[in-house]
């Protein structure tokens, strides 16, 4: 039997990218009635949560799949979707976390040296 009130079958999976790359977060939810999503962000760990909405970076606030386009830093955040059927609503748990993965960058670029056989360089 499904249950009353739209449960999440497979929730949000915590995501690292590189910046400027995009991001989905996704959740299954299984409900006798057709459910309605929607997507909350928050900073990592505080647990409060805010509406998403679709516009610039964001597509799907209200979809089973948000999609995050040129991730920045300023996405890092957590991530938790409600899932609502006429019964009832659930909110994901634990919140999905997005990290940016940055590339290795060279500060100081080692230097040509000369040596004489035997020497330490």
């Amino acid at each position: 039997p499904i249950d009353a009130s739209a449960p999440i079958l497979s929730p949000p999976a915590s995501q690292s990218v590189i910046p400027g790359q995009s991001v989905s977060f996704s959740v299954l939810a299984g409900s006798a009635t057709p459910p309605t999503y929607q997507w909350q962000a928050g900073a990592v760990g505080s647990g409060v949560y805010t509406n998403l909405a679709d516009g610039g970076q964001i597509s799907g606030a209200t979809s089973n799949v948000l999609t995050i386009s040129d991730a920045t830093t300023n996405w890092a955040l957590d991530y938790v979707v409600v899932v609502a059927n006429t019964r009832g609503s659930v909110t994901s748990s634990p919140p999905a976390t997005l990290t940016m993965q940055y590339l290795p960058v060279i500060i100081t670029a080692p230097a040509s040296q000369g040596a004489v056989a035997g020497q330490t360089v």
